[in-house]
């Protein structure tokens, strides 16, 4: 059983002890350690507000054991790796600067501003981060990557308001906390409507009337694009159906050749969510307006997929109940050659699995690039080529899996005031109703 050692006292997240332990361990300056492998990697405590949230160290991720929820994709396989130390850097002071490649502000004229953007480059893909590479860090952070069968159903926008929330915790940009940057949209109630329109005008309050020079950064699900009465369009998130944020005419434009397969694939795949990242200021009338924008394809469970086989494949791999770690692109180029995911439960080794399009998408990486990839990898590999037809046997699946009362995440969350671990599997705290007050 997977369980963290404090000092000479080993315990696991449902001990009746836990919560207590976390605290004292906090205070005490004890660090965890993880017993999923002998020897184990240390953890560290992080405390927000009332919260204690036990989390694995930066990048150690690939020294716990695979089928450990502290577990995180290998950076060579990722488009994290190249960003490690360089975008995302650890603090002396214990917290996560990043570096960000747009801007929150801005002293343009307002018809001239807005851009839809995917940069990505060479150059800078290991400097900064992009928007879409921000987007996936925050995912990643928040672990809304990793998949177990006992998550179906369990994951809802209340969950991941939640999660991103918390991540923002602990991190800045340009000296400034993210968690005051960033605005997630509340679970909209129709009853609690004013109540949401004054805690949201609360939030925005820092970038209102300052003649659109300050922006924050807006993280929502997309719900539609509708005409304005002028030369503009209004863009609707989804938990904001009375705020809607404007775009310029030609950021419309840009948008829609940008990101018009995406938006055509999100029509076509059932029930998933397309997740909008975008700068916005808000003018002296009260008006947000978009800067910058980008937006990312998720299953109805929440996994990022970039196109219709990484669905059939992520689909496949819930159906035959498995676990794994979706891998992000953050940086990385259309052309890069990556994984799809990773399994976490062919213990001892985690599997990349590898989606090879070739000739089927000329926009990505060819056949040969993914090729290369696969022959070099230390890990071992699963390949499907859908030109060649259904997708090969999975490998096989490990009996040593991580027990129920590991934490989610990997991060095992307490609250001193109440008696509550949430763990994974289940995630049925995660899953708890929306508060209606």
């Amino acid at each position: 059983m997977t369980a963290y050692r404090f000092g000479d006292l080993t315990l696991a997240p449902d001990s009746p002890d836990f919560l207590a332990t976390v605290v004292r361990a906090y205070t005490d300056r004890i660090r965890p350690v993880c017993t999923c492998k002998d020897p184990g990697p240390e953890m560290y405590i992080a405390h927000f507000g009332n919260q204690y949230l036990v989390k694995r160290m930066p990048y150690s991720g690939i020294s716990h054991a695979a089928e450990c929820d502290s577990f995180e994709a290998p950076p060579e396989l990722s488009g994290r790796g190249i960003l490690n130390g360089t975008a995302i850097q650890r603090t002396e002071e214990g917290t996560t600067a990043l570096k960000f490649d747009f801007s929150l502000s801005h002293n343009g004229v307002a018809a001239n501003r807005g851009a839809a953007t995917e940069k990505t480059s060479v150059t800078s893909s290991g400097n900064r981060l992009t928007l879409r590479g921000f987007l996936h860090y925050l995912w990643d952070e928040a672990e809304l990557t990793h998949w177990r069968p006992g998550f179906t159903g369990k994951r809802n926008w209340f969950v991941l308001r939640r999660r991103l929330m918390a991540e923002a915790e602990g991190k800045e940009a340009k000296k400034t906390a993210l968690s005051s940057l960033l605005f997630i949209p509340e679970f909209y109630d129709q009853e609690r409507k004013h109540q949401l329109s004054q805690r949201r005008m609360s939030r925005v309050a820092s970038i209102s009337g300052a003649s659109g020079k300050r922006m924050m950064l807006l993280i929502g699900e997309y719900e539609r694009i509708s005409e304005g009465r002028s030369d503009s369009t209004m863009l609707y998130i989804k938990h904001l159906p009375d705020f809607p944020f404007r775009m310029t005419a030609n950021l419309r434009k840009d948008f829609d050749k940008m990101f018009g397969k995406v938006v055509g694939l999100f029509d076509f795949i059932q029930d998933s969510h397309l997740m909008v990242i975008a700068t916005f200021s808000i003018d002296v009338s009260g008006t947000p307006e978009i800067g910058e924008i980008s937006v990312m394809l998720t299953t109805p469970n929440w996994i990022p997929i970039e196109s219709m086989y990484e669905n059939e494949l992520i689909g496949l791999l819930s159906e035959k109940k498995r676990s794994f770690i979706k891998v992000l692109r953050y940086n990385l180029t259309k052309q890069d050659p990556m994984p799809s995911a990773i399994f976490t439960d062919t213990s001892p080794e985690a599997y990349g699995l590898y989606v090879v399009l070739g000739e089927l998408d000329k926009a990505g990486p060819s056949r040969e690039a993914m090729q290369e990839m696969i022959a070099t990898t230390r890990y071992p590999s699963w390949v499907w080529d859908p030109a060649s037809g259904i997708p090969p046997d999975l490998p096989a699946q490990s009996h040593a899996r991580t027990p129920a009362s590991l934490p989610s995440n990997g991060k095992a969350a307490v609250q001193p005031a109440a008696a509550e671990v949430i763990t994974a599997e289940s995630e049925k705290h995660e899953a708890a109703p929306v508060p209606q007050a």
